[in-house]
């Protein structure tokens, strides 16, 4: 009786050898994925916080604790939170001074992302930007 080989586990070991980075690798950036759609939404949630306590108080040192506040999951400062009012939605350049009800508050929230699927060397960080406006509906002097 003459006894054969068995390639068979030898060789199955090998292939889940070779497949197994790659599996790892799409499932942490199915995880990042989640991550960078959770800081969106978040970036979103805060930009509109922002702007609704811009409508009602336009202390921009205010705003910008706010918008922070809302996004503290992300680390947000006050200084990554921009506050601006216009008197001309469609330009970006107008400004609305003195402040006074139906003046346009814009407050936009940026923010980097960085994802721990090593793509961060290729393209570097993400900035993600979120952006809300509202009509102001009480001016403060």
């Amino acid at each position: 009786m003459t006894s054969t080989p068995s390639f068979g586990r030898g060789q199955a070991l090998v292939e889940f050898a070779l497949v197994l980075p790659l599996l790892i690798l799409l499932m942490v950036g199915l995880f990042d994925l989640g991550r960078a759609v959770y800081a969106d939404s978040t970036l979103s949630n805060a930009a509109r916080v922002g702007s609704r306590v811009a409508i009602v108080n336009q202390n921009v040192s205010q705003i910008q604790a706010a918008a922070a506040t809302k996004a503290a999951a992300l680390d947000l400062l006050p200084a990554d939170v921009s506050v601006s009012f216009r008197s001309d939605p469609t330009n970006p350049s107008s400004t609305c001074s003195p402040m006074r009800i139906g003046c346009v508050a814009f407050v936009t929230v940026t923010y980097q992302y960085h994802p721990a699927v090593p793509i961060e060397g290729l393209v570097g960080p993400i900035v993600l930007t979120s952006t809300s406006s509202q009509r102001v509906e009480r001016a403060r002097p």
